[in-house]
C-alpha cells in the first residue's frame, strides 16, 4: 500500500486503481489458499491425534510390565512412596498406568497421576487445540494490532524461536507434546522432543552466556564423555556443531 501510495505522483489515479485492485485480488487468493492448507493440516493432525490415543489405550503392557503388575497385586503392604517410584516405568502404557492406579487403591493409596495420561482429558485437548488453531487461521493475515485474542500465539522472538509465548497454546503442548504414544515413529530423527531438549538443557545448565566456541566445544566434550549414550541427541540439538568439532579432533589424536 505505501508503494501503491508513493506511485501516486508518477501514474494516473485509474492506472493506481487498477494495479491496487489486481494487488488486492492476488492477495485475496493467496490468504484464502494459505489459509486453506492450515486447516487442513489441523483437521489431519488432530485426527492423527485421535487415532494415537486410541491406539495408545488398545496397547497392551509389555511382558516385563505385566510381570511387575502381577508381583505388586500380590503384595498388600504397599507404600504411597514405592508406588510413585514404580509409576515412571509404566508411563510408556496406558493400561499398565491404569492397573497400577487399581492396585494402589486396593492398597489404600491415591496416586498423582499427570492428566496427559488420562485419555479423556487427552481427547479434550486435541478437540480444544484443533479449536484453538482454527481461530487462529481466522487472525493469521489481520494487522497485529486487529488480533487481540491471538496475538500472544503470533509472538515470535528470533533468539527463541521455539518458544511458545500464549499460556493457552504451552497448555495443549504440555498435553499432547510428552506422551511418547502420541508421537509419530519415525525410522529417522529428526529432532529433540521437549523431554529430550529439557535434558540436553540441564546438561550445559552451566556453561558460561559469553563462552566462545573453544569453551563451547570443551565443554561439550566433557558432556560427552560424561553422557556418551546421548551423544545421537546432541547432533540433534544446538551443540551439534560443536560435537562435529570433537568428533573431528578426536580422529586426529
Amino acid at each position: 500500500m505505501e508503494r501503491f501510495k508513493e506511485s501516486e505522483n508518477t501514474f494516473a489515479p485509474a492506472v493506481i486503481a487498477s494495479r491496487r485492485q489486481a494487488y488486492n485480488d492476488e492477495h485475496t487468493k493467496m490468504i484464502a489458499a494459505a489459509t486453506a492448507s492450515y486447516r487442513f493440516m489441523i483437521r489431519a493432525f488432530t485426527t492423527k491425534q485421535h487415532d494415537n490415543v486410541r491406539k495408545m489405550v488398545r496397547t497392551a503392557p509389555t511382558e516385563s510390565m505385566r510381570n511387575l503388575l502381577e508381583v505388586l497385586k500380590m503384595r498388600d503392604d504397599l507404600s504411597q512412596v514405592e508406588l510413585q517410584d514404580i509409576l515412571p516405568c509404566v508411563y510408556d502404557n496406558y493400561n499398565a498406568l491404569k492397573t497400577l492406579e487399581t492396585i494402589a487403591r486396593q492398597n489404600g493409596i491415591t496416586l498423582t497421576v499427570p492428566v496427559q495420561l488420562d485419555c479423556v482429558e487427552m481427547h479434550k485437548a486435541i478437540d480444544k487445540a484443533h479449536d484453538y488453531l482454527m481461530g487462529a487461521c481466522d487472525e493469521l493475515f489481520k494487522p497485529k494490532d486487529k488480533t487481540v485474542h491471538f496475538r500472544d500465539f503470533f509472538t515470535v522472538n528470533p533468539d527463541e524461536p521455539d518458544k511458545v509465548y500464549s499460556p493457552v497454546y504451552a497448555d495443549y503442548i504440555a498435553v499432547l507434546d510428552t506422551v511418547p504414544q502420541l508421537q509419530d515413529v519415525s525410522a529417522k530423527k529428526s529432532g529433540l522432543s521437549v523431554l529430550e531438549k529439557q535434558k540436553i538443557d540441564w546438561y550445559f545448565r552451566d556453561l558460561p552466556d559469553n563462552a566462545n566456541k573453544t569453551q563451547l566445544a570443551q565443554f561439550t566434550r566433557n558432556v560427552m564423555q560424561k553422557h556418551p549414550e546421548d551423544i545421537p541427541l546432541l547432533k540433534l540439538s544446538q551443540y551439534a556443531e560443536s560435537v562435529e568439532i570433537v568428533e573431528a579432533a578426536e580422529k586426529k589424536e
